[in-house]
């Protein structure tokens, strides 16, 4: 497990804060299309307003 960490933090190393927010952003995407989910549906789940959610 603490490989797994140690190998994680070092590839985020050489990426760019937008380069790491724009990967979350296509895995959360990703994640919330698989499980068929709008995004109006998670925004509400996350206590937020749907604009919010579209803009991270």
């Amino acid at each position: 497990m603490n490989n797994d960490i140690n190998n994680n933090i070092l590839s985020l190393l050489d990426k760019t804060p937008t380069s790491i927010l724009t990967t979350i952003a296509t895995r959360v995407k990703q994640r919330r299309l698989e499980m068929n989910w709008t995004q109006k549906f998670v925004a509400s789940k996350a206590g937020i307003a749907s604009p919010n959610l579209s803009q991270i």
